[in-house]
């Protein structure tokens, strides 16, 4: 068995699921740089970010999260390359 395997507990529904595909997203812990909302006050939004140096040329993969007032949350996952 391997070192870091995920224990399934009961309520998962598949036994010995295979989730090898899954591996970079569970071991990727998320940074948040970067944040911008809007008040009654201040009713724009900045759509610009924060700077962010890359290390090395490559291809790098960045997420956008957007919360609404509700709370509810949408993801999306972009790849981009650095020359």
């Amino acid at each position: 068995m391997l070192k870091n395997t995920p224990k399934f507990q009961k309520l998962t529904p598949i036994q010995n699921a295979d989730i090898g595909i899954y591996r970079e997203a569970l071991d990727y812990i998320f940074e948040n740089e970067w944040q911008s909302f809007r008040t009654k006050r201040s009713p724009c939004i900045e759509f610009t970010s924060a700077p962010h140096t890359y290390p090395a040329s490559g291809r790098y993969k960045i997420m956008v999260k957007v919360v609404d007032i509700l709370g509810i949350d949408t993801s999306k996952i972009i790849e981009v390359v650095i020359p």
